[in-house]
């Protein structure tokens, strides 16, 4: 860190000389593994801390500068630090130990010009680490509390700090380092450069978040979430080398917030990664962080890697790396290739691709993505759906997506769907996320309308955007004489099984939850495999129209001929049976159209049941109720037809013909203000033969 002040005058302490040569061999997490190096004591000092206020002590051994700025009490011992853990006995490293009252800090000369850190060896469980570290403790950077002339002080977590800070990271902490980069040198030129870079990235991120929260962002990163950037040199001397590394926590109770960014000097291409975890930490704030912070990967994560479904702490590093450079460790995410590493052993099947660390990130860089073709987990050049719209903006969005806290892929997913939702775009994230690996495997048994197991039957799956349509490959082998058929790939979400049989093909919606796990088999059932021409035609059609066009009458009077007409979509099919949920909601009003029924005799005859419910609240205090039941039984086929390519089949009777068919119709009507019911009417009878109406049951099916 670099900084001015005026150099103070110092209170020197007499001390009390203890031993020296002294070796205690002591791993570094206490385990007694022989491959950690062992921490080798030099000399030591005790000294009685001074009771004035300002009180100093300068350490011989050390060349430290120890200050009580209250006064203090009790003794103060400093032990030298020869080597350990990324320690050469030429670092000046040493152990300090006081149970007294009082704070105690450390003065360090410093040249504004130079770079001086002072690191604390503690747990890094309270890291957000990036690489497998092999000692479970690290040489961690405290911030400067102060500045006095040419001096940096920083409070040392002893004493009365430890005493508040027991459940932090500090507490116990008693080994510390100064480091110190001369300007000139290899390594302060490095700190510069990195330094720049840090301040490179989070100028361009910024760019990439949405406008209304660029302000708050900068106010936080140059006020009270200003990071402490750490450059350590990994030398030659280690046992072992430091890997990069976020921290985010530093003083008690998340009062202070603190953090630094540690990047090694052999790891300066992680500066993207640890930014973009600085970036998370500040749009969350420390609240909102510690969420993830406490469901961090383990040591040595990496894309790929199982266990992530609720563990999203990665996956903002990844998406910063990704806007920065283009890549994520060197892949590119929006490639089906990006979570096997470049089709490795695993597969949706084997594993839970949702599961994987960089699913998110890879959801969200397809969104991003503008190009049509990729290729897929298999490592298959396959075309994909592109996301319409700006770039940039949706690099927002993505990134407000991170910003707004979201913790688990599946949460992650809904976001994704809302946002494609509001541009009309939502039917495209099917075919975009199995490309990645969010693929299901599926069983299923082929019937005949009898309910018998058909042989010779194979399907694929099929996911429709608009007019365009994305198809998975059909397994060449036909179902054999038990009907089962299966299916290795599978789109998730809402989608279709297209059957072929006899020469022709039959669309069949069929649903997979996002919650399902991609390695858990999808059991679809029987499905009927229709065989005969019109139902063919039949399973085309998506919509159903129901015309009962006629002079009705009703209890107020009134003769209203078009009250039974309405449309419904989308129709499902299931052998020779259909069904239909179709809702409207919009403010203050809510309707359900719902219509169950068959078709007997290869589609012949059709019987249907139709409701229709419709709620109101209007301004005023106004509500208003509509019910509608119409049951039609045995009505027979008509005709069908092609219209600009699009099936249509009709089932119709004119005028008196109907009525044999209609074996229910009912309607009530009620209006109320303020609870009472100022307007309330029901259906009665119908004219079929009324001279001045079209009288028509119509009932139409039609893609």
């Amino acid at each position: 860190m670099r900084g001015t002040a005026a150099f103070a005058t110092v209170c020197v302490v007499a001390f009390c000389f203890v031993g020296c040569g002294e070796r205690e061999r002591l791993t570094s997490d206490g385990s007694g593994d022989p491959t950690l190096p062992e921490w080798v004591y030099g000399e030591s000092q005790v000294y009685d801390a001074p009771a004035m206020p300002d009180g100093r002590i300068v350490d011989p051994l050390t060349g430290q500068t120890f200050r009580f700025p209250a006064g203090g009490s009790g003794l103060l011992t400093v032990l030298q630090l020869e080597s350990g853990p990324h320690t050469a006995s030429d670092e000046g490293a040493f152990e300090v130990s006081y149970e007294g009252s009082g704070s105690l800090e450390l003065l360090i000369d410093h040249d504004p010009e130079d770079v001086d850190f002072l690191v604390g060896y503690l747990p890094l469980d309270y890291a957000v680490q990036e690489g497998e570290e092999l000692d479970t403790s690290g040489w961690l950077p405290l911030r400067s509390t102060a500045g006095q002339g040419d001096t940096l002080v920083f409070e040392l977590p002893v004493g009365v700090k430890k005493a508040g800070s027991m459940s932090l990271p500090w507490s116990g902490v008693k080994k510390f380092k100064p480091v110190r980069y001369k300007k000139g040198t290899a390594n302060e030129v490095l700190f510069a450069q990195i330094e720049q870079n840090v301040r490179d990235a989070m100028n361009s991120l910024i760019n990439a978040l949405p406008a209304a929260r660029r302000a708050a962002v900068m106010a936080a990163v140059n006020g009270a979430f200003e990071p402490v950037l750490y450059v350590p040199a990994n030398r030659s001397a280690y046992l072992f080398t430091s890997k990069p590394k976020y921290v985010p926590y530093w003083d008690s109770f998340g009062l202070v917030a603190q953090c630094a960014i540690v990047i090694p000097d052999d790891a300066t291409t992680s500066v993207a990664h640890e930014v973009g975890h600085y970036l998370h930490h500040v749009l969350l704030g420390n609240s909102g962080y510690l969420i993830f912070f406490q469901h961090a990967r383990p040591s040595g994560h990496h894309v790929g890697m199982p266990g992530a479904l609720n563990e999203l702490i990665e996956e903002p590093a990844y998406f910063s790396e990704y806007y920065l450079k283009g890549t994520v460790s060197g892949a590119g995410p929006e490639k089906g290739t990006f979570l096997t590493n470049g089709g490795g052993s695993i597969s949706p099947i084997s594993v839970d691709y949702r599961d994987l660390e960089g699913m998110t990130v890879a959801m969200l860089a397809s969104v991003i993505r503008d190009r049509d073709e990729i290729r897929d987990y298999a490592n298959r050049v396959v075309k994909v759906p592109v996301v319409q719209g700006s770039r940039e903006q949706l690099w927002q969005d993505c990134y407000e997506i991170i910003a707004s806290g979201t913790s688990g892929v599946l949460a992650a997913r809904d976001k994704i769907e809302t946002l494609l939702q509001n541009s009309g775009q939502a039917d495209k994230l099917p075919a975009m996320l199995q490309a990645i690996g969010w693929n299901h495997h599926v069983v299923c048994r082929f019937v005949d309308g009898n309910g018998n197991p058909l042989s010779g039957v194979t399907a694929r799956a099929i996911s429709k955007v608009g007019s365009m349509e994305y198809r998975l490959p059909a397994r060449s082998r036909e179902s054999d004489g038990t009907g089962t058929y299966g299916l290795s790939e599978f789109f998730p979400g809402a989608n279709t099984l297209r059957i072929y049989y006899d020469g022709d093909s039959t669309d069949v919606p069929k649903i997979i939850p996002w919650t399902t796990p991609t390695n858990q088999q999808v059991d679809f059932g029987d499905i009927s495999v229709v065989s005969d021409e019109l139902l063919r035609k039949l399973h085309r059609c998506q919509h159903i129209t129901f015309r009962i066009q006629a002079r009705h009458l009703f209890s107020d009077g009134e003769q209203r001929d078009r009250h039974f007409e309405h449309h419904l979509y989308p129709l499902t099919w299931n052998g020779s049976n259909f069904s239909v949920r179709d809702t409207i909601d919009s403010y203050g009003f809510h309707g359900v159209m719902i219509s169950d029924g068959n078709v007997e005799m290869n589609g012949m005859i059709l019987n249907a049941e139709y409701t229709y419910d419709w709620t109101n609240d209007q301004s005023g205090n106004t509500h208003t109720e509509s019910h509608i039941r119409v049951v039609v039984t045995g009505l027979p086929y008509t005709s069908d037809y092609l219209n600009l390519g699009h099936q249509h089949v009709r089932y119709t009777k004119e005028a008196a013909e109907a009525v044999p068919y209609i074996t229910l119709m009912e309607a009530t009507y009620t209006q109320s203000v303020d609870g009472t019911v100022t307007q309330s009417w029901s259906y009665i009878s119908t004219n079929w033969s009324h001279p001045d109406a079209t009288s028509t049951l119509d009932m139409e099916f039609h893609e």
